[in-house]
């Protein structure tokens, strides 16, 4: 049976200059799971890079250990380490007629949301989020409840373990930051013009591995590699 840590990320949730907030979440086959950070520790040392990956850092100086990181996840099959997305345009989420006027409540819905479809068969599920402080402690716990709901449509499937995990501690979670990032990024600035040339260029770099020309694209649940989903709230 095939068991999954699935590593979650966030981008402009707080930002109110922008129109988008993005979800990412990383896929990993845990039996690789210790090659793939070993293997993304490695290209950091080899840059001489210590700090954390995360999509806020990226600059020109720093751009050769990013886009080794990219090419490394383009190497291993999508069946073993995958990406995917969704984006919510913020004015149409109606946080007074669904969610209790409580943002909070919603951005965790929107957790919900990202993973729903993602679920197979005769898989085991271990999902981690990147830790942020809640005003309600039991978030992740009602998030799990919904989760396990919604894999009992899935033959032989469990969700093993739903828990937060610091980014700065976990490589992995890092890449997802990275690519969520990168696509935030290039929805909350594609009429815009932005001045950091460095996060431009990778966001060509990753557009081009997925053979596109922006990430601007939306995927159908086929897609697995690198999938964009748009939620339609309007």
């Amino acid at each position: 049976m095939k068991e999954y840590c699935v590593y979650c990320d966030e981008s402009s949730i707080n930002n109110n200059k922008n129109k988008f907030m993005v979800i990412g979440g990383v896929f990993v086959d845990k039996k690789r799971k210790n090659e793939i950070k070993n293997e993304i520790n490695k290209i950091k040392r080899k840059h001489s890079y210590y700090r954390e990956l995360k999509w806020s850092k990226a600059t020109s100086k720093i751009l050769p250990v990013y886009k080794e990181i990219i090419d490394y996840f383009y190497s291993i099959d999508a069946n073993d380490f995958r990406f995917c997305c969704i984006e919510v345009e913020k004015s149409e989420v109606k946080y007074n007629d669904y969610h209790n006027g409580d943002e909070e409540l919603a951005f965790y819905k929107f957790y919900y949301e990202l993973l729903k479809n993602k679920f197979e068969n005769n898989t085991i599920y271990n999902i981690f989020l990147d830790f942020k402080p809640n005003k309600n402690k039991y978030r992740i716990k009602f998030l799990n409840l919904y989760w396990e709901k919604r894999i009992l449509y899935y033959k032989n499937s469990t969700i093993k373990n739903v828990s937060s995990l610091e980014s700065s501690k976990n490589s992995i979670m890092q890449v997802a930051d990275l690519f969520t990032g990168a696509v935030g990024h290039a929805i909350n600035f594609s009429n815009k013009e932005t001045n950091n040339l460095a996060k431009k260029e990778l966001i060509n770099y990753i557009a081009q591995k997925n053979k596109k020309t922006d990430l601007l694209y939306k995927s159908p649940l086929s897609e697995l590699k690198f999938n964009i989903f748009r939620i339609n709230l309007s």
